[in-house]
């Protein structure tokens, strides 16, 4: 029980991070002017389904040990296999931080375009175009076969 309850916590603060840096990242594209439409991927609903997801993950992860609190079944341990990884995000974050003198990286100053070279000399060595998500699903699941279109070259 207790391996179960610290990963599937350790599980929802994945979540939260993953909407977190969403977050944050859409910040830095609306502060440097940057249209989401010039990116090859582009999430429908974006940035309010990364704040959906990270409200209901904080609402899960709260409720996530309710019982605990019931009258009669407070039990330290049972809440630490609840709430620990809650915790350990806490001071690993805090502890990061600290120790190696880091900040929160503000939106104007944000690097988005670091490894844009390595990402673009890859897509020139493609020798097919990329498929795309959904159709990528369809393929999965039988309902849609391969297409192997060349990669125009400029």
């Amino acid at each position: 029980t207790w391996l179960s309850t610290l990963t599937q916590g350790a599980q929802m603060i994945n979540y939260m991070i993953m909407s977190i840096t969403y977050i944050f990242f859409h910040r830095a594209l609306k502060a440097q002017g940057v249209d989401r439409d010039t990116l090859p991927y582009k999430g429908w609903f974006q940035p309010h389904s990364a704040w959906i997801g990270l409200v209901s993950m904080v609402f899960v992860v709260s409720c996530y040990g309710y019982e605990t609190f019931l009258p009669g079944e407070w039990d330290v341990g049972t809440f630490f296999s609840y709430y620990a990884m809650v915790f350990v995000a806490v001071v690993t974050y805090c502890g990061w931080k600290i120790w190696k003198r880091t900040k929160v990286v503000r939106p104007e100053e944000a690097d988005l375009v670091w490894d844009k070279p390595i990402i673009d000399a890859y897509e020139a060595g493609l020798k097919t175009k990329p498929e795309g998500f959904w159709n990528e699903v369809l393929q999965l699941v039988k309902l849609k076969k391969k297409k192997n279109e060349p990669v125009d070259v400029d």
